[in-house]
């Protein structure tokens, strides 16, 4: 065969390939079920599974036949980040947003079907004095139907003081939604017509937080109230696997609106098998040949050749229709090269290398922000072997949970996480880590952000995921021919969102302060809750964070760390106050008396220069009298300045940091309160005198 020079196979997007994906496409059973059946209205898959070539070859499939209206929905970011920024204003309660959200997709999609009423043959009978007395007003007032999009609509009340509450109701009366669905329901039943409206690239602008999924919510639940009226109407949500488990684990009326009309999209080792040999079929022109085996061995050579080769490439992917795309594109353009016409190992084992590389950069990539300490997690495992037992990866991650030194942000995670096996169950979470069955000879790989179930046997089995093993420079060469890599992409509905996972861990060590004792019973509990406080916020502006260091001396600090600041409130500290270490005193008590001046006062010589902290369990933010005037003496009298800082504004950070946006809460909250004291409590206050005469 002649040398092709671009993607043999066509590109991995199918978005980007409209040709091949028409002659090659590969009509699976998940396809056949949407295609032929009304049972499913969200369609669940991860990246590269099919989603959009699904998409596709449904929407051509549905257009040919004579029964169905079909209206198409794929926003784009900015739709969605126009729409998350209006939600906003009106708070982040998931349940409120989420109402909002569905009346207005609600009145979006009913604008769309009705919009598309008239491309049908039967388009005339469609049609009432009400559908058409009221697509005229709406026009009017909006522009065409099928442009209305849900953030139009929401604009129309930016300027009205309304309880959020009683914004859905008020959409649906000012629109009519309730008439309008009911007689268009009743029309196309009338003429046996039946509408479908397929909703792709739902992912563009979703974020894991509540806004966000409370925007996808309110489309999940106004595709669902169609499914409760037997209406005519199906509307088909295509969704990212993360999204979906956001929903689920947000959503309260998930199970009964939504997990029983699910389609989940799988792979198995002869579904791709097939799937790539029907694009060989069309790339070689060898349609007539109908056998697969003998199709991949025209492509394949040497140890490639026969379903063992082609499984062999498997163990660089993630089971993915893109992924193996990408990777035999990519050894096909090797074999070019080289003036051949079929691929070799080598050439496997080149293109593997560098997609392993954009793998690694990839995953790391996209926890960046929710899991930030991945990427030092990740280096752990580099030039080791990627096989090992759990308790010996435990061990692995114990070290380094005691050698961190919290000189980057991404250390935080080292704290946040605090407990090896918590390590592990994100690593495992984020399909990096795969366990052995109990039974048999495969790993198990999670890609959902689902943790470990149960506690693990220290014998247990573990590996690192194949296709991250040449950019980690693993020493293992191969996977055993016994050894079965597969993907566990079955819902969980325990399963977490690794974003979430983050949030929640956030959320306990808030709520674990309000569970410590005042006093000196629980001193010991509140000093180890501000050192990990510590952590948790200030990584790489304070480095080397430990408690008591100096145990033994008769000054003993409670905890010092190193400022090693480049910019923010710490730098201010190093600059106007000469503070190399950093020293804070808790307090597990509410009022400060000369005592807890005077001890702080006497640590801060040399290093240590002229700033420490107290963190105390005031109630309030502001300082009694007492104090105010012990901050002022020290100050005036030594130049030494001793901040006070309640553990409840330490807090109000930790919960403000679950967002990733809110990453420099802590530095802004520091330096505003700095301000406040120089402002404040170190001013001069002048008495004032009455006058006489």
């Amino acid at each position: 065969m002649s040398l092709h020079p671009g993607n043999l196979l066509g590109a991995p997007r199918a978005e980007a390939d409209r040709v091949m994906l028409e002659r090659a496409f590969v009509e699976t059973k998940d396809f056949l079920a949407l295609a032929e059946t009304d049972d499913f209205n969200f369609v669940v898959g991860r990246r590269g599974t099919g989603k959009s070539a699904l998409f596709g070859r449904l929407t051509a499939r549905i257009l040919s036949r004579g029964d169905s209206l079909l209206c198409t929905l794929s926003p784009e970011e900015h739709e969605a980040v126009d729409l998350n920024g209006l939600l906003a204003r009106y708070g982040t309660d998931y349940v409120t947003l989420r109402r909002i959200a569905k009346l207005l997709w609600r009145a979006e999609l009913l604008f769309r079907v009705l919009a598309s009423r008239h491309a049908h043959y039967k388009g005339s009978k469609l049609d009432c004095d009400f559908l058409i007395s009221y697509s005229k007003k709406i026009e009017e007032e909006f522009g065409p139907l099928a442009q209305i999009t849900r953030t139009m609509i929401l604009r129309r009340y930016e300027k009205d003081t309304i309880d959020p509450r009683n914004l859905p109701a008020r959409i649906a009366a000012d629109y009519h939604l309730d008439r309008v669905e009911t007689t268009l329901s009743e029309t196309l039943a009338k003429n046996a017509v039946k509408a479908v409206v397929l909703c792709d690239r739902l992912d563009e602008g979703w974020l894991p937080d509540s806004i966000s999924t409370a925007a996808l919510g309110g489309l999940a639940n106004a595709a669902a109230s169609f499914i409760d009226k037997r209406s005519p109407i199906q509307v088909v949500l295509f969704i990212r696997d993360n999204m979906f488990r956001a929903l689920s684990h947000i959503d309260s009326d998930f199970s009964r609106n939504i997990e029983g009309n699910t389609l989940r999209l799988s792979w198995s080792k002869e579904s791709l098998f097939h799937f790539v040999a029907e694009r060989l079929r069309v790339a070689l022109n060898i349609t007539d040949t109908e056998n697969d085996t003998k199709v991949w061995n025209r492509f394949a050579q040497r140890e490639l050749r026969e379903r063992d080769g082609f499984e062999t490439c498997l163990q660089s992917t993630l089971y993915r229709p893109r992924d193996i795309l990408v990777l035999l594109n990519a050894a096909y353009r090797v074999a070019g090269q080289d003036q051949r016409d079929s691929i070799i190992p080598l050439d496997i084992e080149t293109s593997a290398h560098q997609i392993s590389n954009d793998r690694l950069r990839d995953l790391l990539k996209e926890y960046d922000e929710v899991l930030p300490g991945l990427r030092l997690f990740v280096d752990l495992f580099r030039a080791r072997s990627a096989r090992g037992r759990y308790g010996d990866l435990l061990a692995l991650l114990g070290d380094a949970l005691g050698a961190c030194d919290f000189s980057t942000r991404a250390s935080a995670d080292f704290s946040l996480l605090e407990t090896p096996s918590a390590i592990f169950d994100a690593l495992y979470g984020v399909g990096f880590i795969g366990i052995k069955d109990p039974v048999g000879t495969s790993y198990q790989f999670c890609h959902d952000g689902a943790p470990t179930s149960g506690v693990l046997d220290p014998a247990r089995e573990t590996v690192v995921h194949p296709c991250y093993w040449k950019a980690l420079g693993s020493s293992e060469v191969s996977l055993p021919e016994s050894i079965v890599i597969e993907v566990n992409d079955e819902y969980d509905a325990k399963g977490t969102l690794t974003a979430d996972f983050r949030a929640k861990r956030l959320g306990t060590v808030v709520s674990d302060l309000g569970l410590i004792p005042l006093g000196v019973d629980g001193q010991t509990d509140f000093e180890n809750w501000v050192f990990r406080a510590i952590k948790l916020l200030f990584p790489g502006q304070l480095s080397n964070i430990q408690v008591k260091p100096n145990a033994d001396a008769v000054q003993r600090r409670d905890v010092v760390a190193t400022n090693s600041a480049s910019s923010g409130f710490w730098k201010r500290i190093h600059d106007d106050y000469r503070s190399r270490q950093v020293v804070f005193e808790m307090k597990n008590f509410e009022d400060m008396g000369p005592d807890e001046f005077r001890q702080a006062s006497t640590y801060l010589t040399g290093e240590y220069g002229t700033f420490g902290i107290l963190v105390t369990r005031s109630r309030g933010e502001g300082l009694s009298p007492v104090e105010r005037g012990w901050v002022k003496e020290i100050y005036d009298t030594q130049s030494k300045l001793i901040m006070l800082i309640p553990a409840t504004m330490l807090a109000r950070a930790l919960g403000k940091i679950r967002s990733p946006k809110k990453k420099t809460y802590a530095d802004e909250m520091l330096s505003k309160r700095m301000d406040t004291f120089i402002r404040s409590y170190l001013s001069l206050r002048h008495q004032r005198t009455k006058r006489t005469g």
